[in-house]
């Protein structure tokens, strides 16, 4: 049919065209149900009738709804209404690539830094085994705050395509994708892809090195007068050297592209999750080489790294002594500020947790878990990296270094702690040079010592949250709702640096307290910070946080007068752990993710379900047929439901702490950043926001069966949690259970069970006196994931903090009797952060599951040359 503004189409809104082309029209639309623009996207009626469009429109839809990643175009729904087959996405300002590079070329580091997104949305897509097949400037759209979105993944995959050559300004060749035959755009096409074999992951890589090369000349690498030259000039290799089209572009980034252009696919890299990890690294290294190209830089590219510094050493120092012969002085404000390297010093897969310098300052000794394995101590000589010698000190984290004695400061059998970054273990020392370890204290989570070793800070795991002591037990600061981290006597001892968080996550505040106590805020709050040490002089405190809004995790530092300055900067995110006195810092780059797996009573194996890089299952339907996902950016929360024969998901919309109806036809979320919850339709109806009255925070809610009543944590301002009953219209809330109490709802929906003063009780929802609740065979703090059909036993997993294997009980609660029905672990286990598993799902049979698996991966690196 026909569209004009205010056509609907379902509760979708058209309001205004935005453009069109050979395969669709797109318009400007309002979602009625949640009030929000969104782009409409169309077949167009001479299409709607072509089953190979609808194929292609159909692949596009199941491509993207794989996948939840901010560099990615995110889908919200797709359907149908009166023969208009129609998909919703997000409504993006800017424009797209194509209109950038038709100024000229790009600046080098606006180039890198578009490429590095579109790669990172791309390595997302590769992981699901999704192969995007025609990237280009056209498919690339750049929104007015700065971020690069991949669309079009109608060629994705191995499905039926279709294309109309006016979609772009390079032919395009559309067919079906068995060996043989071409798809895609032509001047973009991989050598591979043109000869019509089999792609993968590497073909997009090819793509990725034609654009770059086009943002960095203004031109594109491979042209002809015809679609068939430009075809034949890509299978041959047949491309003017980057060199030759753009002289200014620094070697570095001409190698990559070289790289990605390789006719051999081998040639190109392993994964594109390594080509993005390489263009974020690469505006640090070619910070190596100044703003701008010289002349020895040219003359002697393709030599060894040390000659060309020699060359221009003896350049620069001809220049000095010209200038001192002619009388001049060069002063400090004519110093060359120092060359920044960027150094990789770790080869595994896994998880680095501290580092530090050793006072030669060509030592390093690190504690790192690789592959899955529990965390050891290592060290490396800086001339030789890739050698990592462990110590002998397993089930150990490094916590620091003491100067004068040569020992180790040790973390040994380091348990998860309720603060998500914080573990705590038993506090230790040993010398560098070996031996056993000498206990010092235990439910220690971090500690550092003055140089000469007479002064301890200690972090101490207390009931509340925890403390920063000067030992022995003299207490500096205590946590108020949060946790501390990261303590670092000052160089003359007389002050302490810390990061005060305020909750159980990483968002926090610098802090420096003296030896009397007085403390002094000093930056932040920042909502991500770890890792912090003093400066080369002494006068700063140096850590690694993500300024507001931006999502960038840079090297900062402030003053204790508490004036700020961004040290290093690039696109990868850091923590610090250490700084020379030369001006080097030790740091990881940190990569973190979040897969979630399911298994059902037939599968032979696990499959995984996420929908982006940090993927939640926050519900499992009693079936296990349906779970509920929570996807986290930097953009906020997303929630969705997918089915987990592993079909495509339904997106809903903003959300946390989602669980499902009673009866599985709604989810239940609680709206991040505001007291009150959105109840999502999964079939025909409205959604619905309902703000509780008097509560100023919620953790939660659980709609009943009725469709009416809600049962929901959450507190009043400044009183405890505790359960209330409300319902959908916002009715003030009544109190279930005495403040301080939370707990679940029980099978009937009739009672709140909860544990008070060491027993279990039960409250009933309509008022009255709480019921004892007989429970053999549990434990007092034991919580119940699922209860059995029969409601006589329940589903319980091992404590939460032990590591993997993850196993799951059947317990009868008449009995007591306790039998392991459920027994798994992650099949890839590298920077698994243990403790941070949540939640576990079973189904109402305890044959199914559904977990979320967090990892974080980091490397450590040094950086010189910082001032």
């Amino acid at each position: 049919m026909a569209l004009a503004p205010g056509t609907r189409l379902g509760p979708y809104e058209v309001v205004a065209p935005l453009g069109a082309g050979g395969m669709g029209e797109v318009w400007r639309g309002r979602d009625t149900r949640l009030g929000r623009e969104v782009a409409i996207k169309v077949l167009p009626d001479r299409l709607a009738s072509d089953p190979t469009a609808l194929a292609r429109f159909g692949s596009e839809a199941k491509a993207v709804a794989a996948l939840s990643h901010p560099n990615i175009l995110a889908l919200f729904d797709v359907g149908e209404s009166n023969g208009t087959h129609y998909a919703i996405t997000e409504l993006l300002e800017g424009e797209n690539l194509r209109a950038l590079v038709a100024r000229g070329p790009v600046p080098v580091r606006h180039a890198l830094q578009i490429a590095y997104q579109v790669t990172d949305g791309l390595a997302a897509a590769h992981e699901k085994g999704i192969v995007h097949r025609d990237l280009k400037p056209e498919n690339i759209f750049l929104t007015r705050d700065g971020h690069a979105k991949v669309l079009d993944f109608g060629l994705a995959r191995h499905e039926t395509t279709f294309r109309d050559p006016t979609d772009t300004h390079s032919p395009t060749v559309s067919a079906f994708t068995e060996p043989g035959v071409v798809v895609g755009t032509v001047a973009y096409m991989s050598p591979e892809q043109a000869r019509g074999l089999r792609v993968d992951h590497r073909s997009d890589q090819f793509s990725v090195g034609t654009v770059l090369y086009e943002m960095l000349s203004g031109k594109r690498p491979f042209r002809g007068e015809t679609a068939a030259e430009t075809l034949t000039a890509i299978i041959r290799g047949e491309s003017e050297p980057l060199a030759s089209s753009a002289p200014s572009v620094p070697a570095p980034a001409r190698w990559l592209v070289e790289r990605c252009l390789a006719l051999e696919p081998a040639e190109r890299f392993d994964s594109t999750r390594d080509l993005s990890r390489e263009l974020g690294l690469l505006p640090a290294r070619l910070s190596e080489m100044g703003s701008g190209p010289t002349v020895a830089s040219g003359l002697v590219e393709g030599r060894p790294r040390r000659t060309r510094r020699l060359l221009l050493f003896l350049g620069a120092s001809a220049l000095a002594a010209s200038l001192l012969a002619g009388g001049v002085f060069l002063g400090r404000r004519l110093e060359r500020p120092p060359e920044k390297t960027f150094q990789r010093l770790t080869f595994q897969r896994g998880q680095v947790t501290n580092a530090r310098f050793l006072p030669d300052g060509q030592t390093v000794v690190y504690s790192a878990a690789w592959n899955g394995k529990p965390s050891e101590v290592y060290s490396l000589r800086l001339d030789n990296p890739k050698v990592s010698r462990p110590l002998a000190l397993p089930d150990a984290d490094l916590l620091g270094f003491i100067r004068r004695s040569g020992e180790l400061v040790l973390s040994l059998a380091s348990r998860p702690t309720p603060h998500w970054y914080a573990p705590a273990g038993t506090l230790a020392v040993v010398p560098f040079s070996g031996g056993t370890p000498r206990p010092l204290e235990e439910r220690i989570q971090y500690a550092d010592f003055s140089a000469d070793g007479s002064l301890r800070a200690v972090v101490r795991l207390n009931e509340d949250g925890n403390q920063l002591e000067l030992a022995p037990g003299r207490i500096l600061y205590t946590s108020s709702g949060g946790y501390l981290s990261h303590p670092r006597f000052s160089p003359s001892a007389d002050r302490i640096a810390f990061i005060e968080h305020p909750g159980n996550g990483n968002d926090g505040t610098v802090m420096v307290v003296d030896r009397e106590g007085h403390p002094t805020r000093l930056a932040g709050p920042f909502p991500g910070i770890e890792g912090l040490a003093w400066g080369p002089r002494g006068d700063e405190i140096w850590f690694t946080a993500e300024q507001r809004g931006t999502g960038q995790v840079d090297l900062r530092a402030t003053t204790l007068e508490g004036r700020e300055r961004v040290v290093f900067s690039q696109a990868t995110a850091l923590l610090l752990h250490d700084v020379s006195a030369d001006g080097r810092a030790l740091v990881s780059t940190v990569g973190f993710r979040s897969r979630v797996f399911f298994r059902g009573p037939g599968d032979v194996e696990e499959r995984e379900l996420s929908s982006s890089s940090w993927s939640v299952a926050m519900d499992l339907s009693p079936d296990g047929r349906k779970v509920v996902l929570a996807d986290s950016d930097e953009f906020g929360n997303s929630l969705s439901v997918r089915d987990t024969d592993g079909s495509a998901a339904m997106q809903l919309g903003p959300g946390w702490s989602a669980r499902l109806s009673s009866d599985a036809r709604s989810v239940v979320a609680m709206v991040p950043g505001e007291p009150a919850l959105v109840v999502y339709p999964l079939g025909p109806g409205e959604t619905k926001s309902v703000r509780v009255p008097g509560l100023a925070s919620l953790t939660g809610g659980r709609l009943l069966r009725d469709g009416r009543i809600l049962v929901v944590p959450g507190a009043e301002m400044g009183r405890k949690g505790r359960m209330w009953v409300t319902d959908l219209l916002g009715t003030k809330p009544r109190a279930v259970t005495p403040e301080g109490i939370q707990g679940q709802l029980t099978p009937d929906e009739r009672h709140v069970l909860a544990t008070a003063e060491g027993r279990r009780l039960l409250y009933p929802l309509d008022g009255g006196v709480p019921l004892p609740f007989e429970a053999k065979g549990l434990g007092a703090n034991e919580a119940i994931l699922a209860w059995a059909p029969d409601r006589q036993s329940v589903f319980v997993r091992s404590p939460s903090g032990e590591p993997f294997p993850c196993r799951i009980y059947r317990v009868d609660l008449r009995t007591g009797r306790r039998e392991e029905v459920l027994r798994f672990t992650p099949a890839d286990q590298a920077g698994l952060m243990v403790g941070t598993v949540f939640p576990v799902r079973v189904t109402a049979d305890g044959r199914g599951y559904a977990y979320s698996a967090p990892q974080k991966l980091t490397e450590l690196h040094l950086i010189g040359g910082l001032r």
